[in-house]
């Protein structure tokens, strides 16, 4: 796979599709939300490289298009809890209250945004959805990683493929083998990733939340 073509020219390049069966719009988004699916899939360890810090105010963090890696207040990592238990760990007569001494910081989310108890020298590490913007000429999008966000991306494509033959050709055989060719693509991308994450000692797992 060459490496100075564009990432959706590579995605189609595994799939044979034209702007006329799927939309370069649409591989925009295969590519985006393959993205999406190896950090959701790697060891927080990895991420870190990828990752940014960020502090977390008494108003929350928002959560739009990132997945936390984790959370830490000063030197001490913050567990998360329910939003529920919020009025509980502000309220000093309740038994999940958290004073501002604790060593066992928490943090919730809600409505989209994170906090921290207690408020104050509070830090999200995170990774911010990196969204692909093929109007400009853009090679690569996660590094080490752009193999296994490819071969996902074009198992999305090779749905979107199967679905054109079906609905608008409505030719099954045709629509019949891009579904196939998406699940070898998704099979593709599973052990292109398993096998990067292998090479540096570490399992496929899910890791954080994605948002």
């Amino acid at each position: 796979m060459p490496l100075n073509e564009n990432l959706d020219v590579k995605v189609r390049a595994l799939t044979g599709s034209s702007t006329n069966e799927t939309s370069l719009n649409a591989v925009k988004d295969s590519v985006s939300l393959g993205v999406k699916w190896v950090i959701h899939n790697t060891p927080d360890a990895l991420l870190e490289p990828l990752a940014t810090e960020n502090e977390v105010t008494a108003d929350g963090y928002s959560l739009t298009n990132t997945t936390v890696i984790r959370v830490r207040r000063g030197e001490r990592q913050c567990e998360r809890v329910s939003f529920d238990q919020k009025a509980g760990m502000r309220d000093p007569n309740s038994l999940f209250f958290i004073p501002q001494t604790t060593k066992y910081p928490k943090y919730y989310i809600h409505n989209n945004k994170l906090f921290v108890l207690p408020v104050g020298n509070a830090y999200v590490l995170h990774i911010p959805n990196r969204i692909y913007d093929a109007s400009t000429y853009q090679t690569t999008i996660l590094g080490d990683f752009d193999n296994a966000v490819i071969k996902y991306a074009a198992s999305l494509d090779a749905q979107a493929l199967a679905a054109y033959h079906l609905e608008t050709e409505e030719d099954i055989e045709l629509s019949n083998g891009a579904s196939v060719m998406a699940d070898k693509m998704y099979q593709a991308a599973l052990a292109e990733l398993t096998g990067h994450l292998s090479a540096k000692g570490f399992a496929l797992q899910p890791q954080g939340q994605t948002e």
